[in-house]
């Protein structure tokens, strides 16, 4: 899978203001990839053992029993790379969350959280595993959300650890984004009263 993270941001009804600003990414199907994978390499050994079948019988009945086995093995070693390309290929999962000027926070995955904006003081990215040697990603890490209160919310996991720096900068970028204020649009306040302009 390649991954991809997006900053989005969402427009109000009419798309003449910013209401929010969100980030869009995708997980692995770890499931589906690793069945896939697996399903490849069987069809790579039933290629392999149909392949040398295929020469055995070549040299003791001749060509004639040859050439259908050949064909048969050309056809599963193209199944089994078709079938590598696809796992390796595959979108994943689409996973967003929006930040919005309000305090709202809406997750792809859980709809409108309680939480809000203000809730959220750190997005960091986390390790979730240790690699182990036989992985050909290091899908071992995720990224996190902590509160005010030292709750965590997990809202990305199974990606490698690069990709997880990348999604936790571009959340940090989206919430800046929805808690700045514009100063020049403010009214100046006197000890807490309106000024007024003479």
């Amino acid at each position: 899978m390649k991954f991809v993270c997006t900053p989005l941001e969402i427009y109000n009804r009419d798309r003449t203001a910013v209401v929010g600003y969100g980030v869009e990414w995708n997980e692995p199907r770890m499931f589906r990839e690793g069945f896939l994978r697996f399903i490849a390499t069987t069809v790579f050994v039933v290629a392999a053992f149909t392949a040398y079948c295929a020469m055995y019988i070549g040299l003791k009945l001749g060509s004639q029993a040859f050439a259908p086995l050949a064909i048969a093995a050309a056809g599963l070693i193209a199944l089994g790379v078709y079938l590598l390309r696809v796992s390796v290929r595959d979108r994943g999962k689409l996973q967003s969350l929006e930040f919005y000027k309000d305090g709202r926070i809406n997750a792809s995955w859980d709809g409108l959280w309680k939480l809000e904006v203000s809730d959220i003081r750190a997005v960091e990215q986390e390790q979730l595993r240790p690699p182990t040697q036989n992985e050909l990603q290091h899908q071992t890490h995720g990224v996190r959300l902590i509160t005010r209160r030292g709750r965590v919310l997990h809202v990305a996991r199974n990606i490698e650890p690069d990709d997880a720096i990348c999604l936790a900068v571009t959340m940090n970028e989206a919430l800046e984004a929805v808690r700045y204020v514009d100063q020049r649009h403010q009214p100046a306040k006197v000890n807490g009263m309106a000024a007024e302009v003479w």
